[in-house]
């Protein structure tokens, strides 16, 4: 059997690795159109601080490792143009020389990603301004900072990777702007939650301009200001778009692969396409939701890692199924946590729920012990209690609560039976009572103090 994978960021070596377990004796070659593949994208932003101190951590592995541990040939810096599902071909540029060839398969893994979304507004393309998606973005930030020595940065968008390198930045001595098109920061995340991002924000003496839509980049040879409709202009002399991310389908709309209204290609649990012999997983499909199966893009390593594995075992006559996600996400800034899991609130009125809500303010552990307060904001489905999606943040014990909760959405128990968990207690880890059990004790009574 021979399997060609196109994509080499986490999903595509994950299908090849799985693939080449199920069958040693497979060829299994993976296409790259950059020059790094199986990256750390989420380490990106710590490694521009120096957290990360090697640019090895952020891609560990070499096309030489697949070669030598699972016998797959990896061709980097190779662009595939063309799927013919019926010839079951492919078209390959190879982008040293702009050489032209096919390549023939019996079964096809699509792990293509996604792209990181520009601005439509002039100025976006100033050498100065970037996006944030691969390893080779960040090395241009990093040489643009030496070479340069910025002084004002502006970040465009409030999202995990628009934080995240907000505090990177603000480490690095710029000063720092952020813009966001909403009322409050983290758009994403419930009132309750954003209002805390904004006070840390304004805390490390970052400034935040909400309500506001970019409607020029100016400048001369580079980016100097952002500006807007109505108000004062923004000085930027670096700036970093990080408006969200779009699946990367291209290639499998013309080959007449379906997509989903989201864009994203759609797949079955086994992470077929509509072409039998044609797999997709990562950041380029949609999964369903372990909420209520519907459809959802969830653009995860983790989740691409995990579909990724699904795909090279059905490719290879395996039996593995997944599941679908949660939609959990997890970020640093400075000294918090915040993370979610599940729906928003508009998401579940969206999906026809009608919502009850609650929330606690309670220490990951006692005060005594170093406790700090962590927030939780959640949500359940009226009509039987179920847990539909949670909010958290605070300076510690967060991913433990949030992984908590992510559990308990996924295995479906009502809100109220949270109040009842066995959850770990000694006074250096969580209190008697621990956030979730309180909020167990909210959804199982109308009493705000119970």
């Amino acid at each position: 059997m021979r399997i060609l994978i196109i994509g080499g960021v986490a999903a595509g070596p994950s299908a090849a690795a799985k693939a080449s377990r199920n069958q040693p004796d497979a060829e299994i070659v993976l296409y790259e159109r950059d020059r790094y593949i199986s990256y750390s994208a989420c380490g990106m932003p710590f490694y521009l601080t120096g957290e990360l101190t090697d640019f090895q951590q952020i891609v560990p592995r070499s096309p030489d490792d697949f070669q030598r541990q699972y016998g797959v040939k990896v061709l980097t810096e190779h662009e595939v143009l063309k799927i013919d599902p019926e010839r079951h071909r492919i078209l390959v540029r190879r982008l040293a020389d702009q050489m032209l060839f096919e390549d023939q398969y019996d079964r096809l893994i699509i792990a293509t990603g996604a792209r990181a979304v520009r601005l439509p507004v002039r100025g976006h393309n100033f050498p100065n301004v970037f996006t944030l998606r691969t390893p080779g973005d960040i090395l241009q930030i990093e040489r643009y900072i030496k070479d340069n020595q910025p002084r004002h940065a502006a970040i465009i968008g409030s999202g995990a990777i628009g934080l995240e390198m907000a505090e990177s930045l603000s480490r690095l001595g710029l000063d720092l702007t952020i813009i966001e098109r909403e009322a409050e920061p983290a758009p994403a995340f419930s009132p309750l939650i954003s209002r805390q991002i904004r006070t840390c924000l304004q805390g490390h003496q970052i400034h935040l301009v909400t309500d506001a839509t970019v409607s020029e980049i100016t400048g001369d040879d580079r980016a100097r200001q952002i500006c807007f409709t109505g108000r004062e202009p923004v000085p930027a002399d670096l700036v970093l778009v990080a408006v969200g991310i779009r699946p990367e389908t291209k290639l499998a709309l013309s080959a007449g692969i379906s997509c989903g209204s989201g864009g994203a290609i759609r797949v079955n649990d086994t992470m077929q396409t509509s072409q039998p012999d044609i797999y997709a997983c990562g950041d380029c499909c949609e999964i369903r939701s372990v909420i209520d199966g519907s459809p959802i893009y969830h653009p995860q390593g983790t989740t691409a890692n995990k579909t990724g594995r699904v795909a090279g075992d059905a490719a290879t006559g395996g039996s593995l199924t997944f599941d679908g996600a949660a939609g959990t996400v997890i970020f640093r800034l400075f000294d918090l946590t915040v993370a979610m899991t599940g729906l928003t609130e508009q998401q579940a009125t969206e999906r026809g729920f009608i919502v009850r809500r609650a929330d606690v303010s309670s220490p990951d552990r006692p005060y005594g012990m170093g406790g700090r307060k962590l927030t939780i904001d959640a949500i359940a489905d009226r009509a039987n209690g179920r847990i539909l999606g949670a909010q958290a943040v605070g300076a510690a014990g967060v991913d433990k609560r949030i992984d908590v909760l992510a559990t308990a959405i996924t295995a479906g128990i009502s809100a109220a039976s949270l109040a009842n968990l066995d959850l770990a207690y000694a006074p250096p880890y969580a209190s008697v009572r621990d956030p979730v059990t309180y909020l167990g004790m909210q959804f199982g009574s109308d009493k705000r103090n119970d």
